[in-house]
């Protein structure tokens, strides 16, 4: 179960103002919580967070297990000392990006005099407005795999707000900025669940953020974080140890 998808879609439905579309969402919020009451409750369920096995288990199913995801880096493999920017990167096309983009150009790049990067796929009309209104930022439009690693690993700080209320899936953003970025910023509800808050620096406001931002913009990237990182990491999303996680549930 790599979400609940109820509250996936309900959640899409809080990030957008666009009227169907939040119609859309709502709807298939509800169609979504109905079929999932229609699964056979004694198989065994593999959840990726620990919010959505609580959810699960609440729903009356008896087997539910917390399998995280299986992410394409196991090797943590981030360049030490100084980037050039700060970068926020996303599907844009998805509401909750959007809306994490807008408020990043509205209420924390205008507030730092730093180069700030927003890349991802499809950005709407709204952030490439945003954007250009912006002089300290530069949009990055569907960026390649290889461009997008580049990117991440040219940063000296990856930005990844979140605003959900409730959280569900995983983090797969915040695991790759982890793996191969420098400093990371996020907001509580990012790394909620996920033990990597010891990883991270985090804000819950915008003047916050904008305050972290320019404390860390200066500051190198140590060898002792790395160090830090892989710690945390391979306590989670070691692939060989959850395979066989997976398969011990399985047989």
């Amino acid at each position: 179960m790599h979400n609940e998808e109820s509250v996936h879609y309900r959640e899409l439905a809080r990030s957008t103002i666009n009227p169907a579309k939040k119609t859309f969402y709502l709807a298939e919020s509800l169609l979504s919580k109905k079929y999932t009451s229609t699964l056979p409750a004694d198989c065994m369920y593999a959840c990726v967070c620990k919010e959505d096995q609580q959810s699960f288990e609440e729903q009356g199913f008896s087997n539910v297990q917390l399998v995280p995801a299986f992410p394409s880096w196991q090797e943590v493999d981030c360049p030490t000392g100084m980037g050039s920017l700060c970068l926020f990167h996303g599907n844009l096309s998805v509401p909750e990006n959007e809306k994490a983009a807008l408020w990043l150009l509205s209420n924390v790049f205008n507030k730092v005099r730093i180069p700030f990067i927003i890349a991802g796929k499809n950005p709407p009309k709204s952030v490439q407005k945003a954007a250009g209104l912006c002089q300290n930022t530069c949009l990055v439009s569907n960026p390649s795999e290889s461009e997008m690693e580049d990117l991440v690993q040219k940063a000296h700080i990856n930005i990844l707000p979140g605003f959900h209320k409730n959280i569900t899936g995983s983090r797969l953003k915040l695991v790759h900025a982890l793996y191969k970025g420098r400093h990371c910023i996020t907001t509580p509800a990012v790394v909620e669940g996920t033990g990597l808050e010891e990883a991270c620096h985090i804000g819950t406001t915008a003047n916050a953020l904008a305050s972290i931002i320019s404390q860390l913009y200066y500051l190198p990237f140590e060898e002792e974080e790395i160090l830090l990182r892989k710690r945390l990491l391979a306590n989670r999303y070691n692939n060989d140890q959850n395979i066989q996680r997976f398969i011990d549930y399985l047989w």
